[in-house]
């Protein structure tokens, strides 16, 4: 199952090629996770604030996920050609001086990010 809440994303701080990257990416990995879970199940949200885009990603996983120091990891993938996701996603996060945040309890990953508008 996956659930979208989506609010009016007109005008918001990120162009669209960084805006696939973030949420292409993060929904792949989710989906990855979920679908190893019972139930799989993933929501999604994107709110746009006056002063803030923020995205949340959440999905069930098989079992909780160590998140060292609340740091997203560059990789978490060892096989050649894997792990670019969460690389380029934190390029675009720092590209535009977004803060994201982890956590992981209950069987359920959840990455949210928040992307200031600068008053967009």
């Amino acid at each position: 199952m996956m659930y979208f809440d989506l609010s009016d994303l007109k005008d918001i701080p990120l162009d669209r090629t960084h805006l696939v990257i973030v949420v292409s990416n993060l929904l792949n990995n989710a989906i990855e996770a979920a679908a190893q879970a019972a139930p799989p199940e993933v929501h999604v949200r994107m709110k746009k604030t006056e002063g803030e885009l923020v995205i949340s990603v959440r999905n069930r996983v098989r079992q909780n996920v160590e998140i060292p120091e609340g740091q997203l990891p560059r990789s978490t993938k060892r096989e050649p050609g894997h792990g670019m996701g969460l690389a380029n996603v934190c390029a675009v996060l720092e590209a535009h001086n977004a803060e994201y945040t982890l956590s992981c309890r209950d069987n359920w990953f959840r990455f949210t990010c928040a992307f200031p508008t600068n008053g967009i």
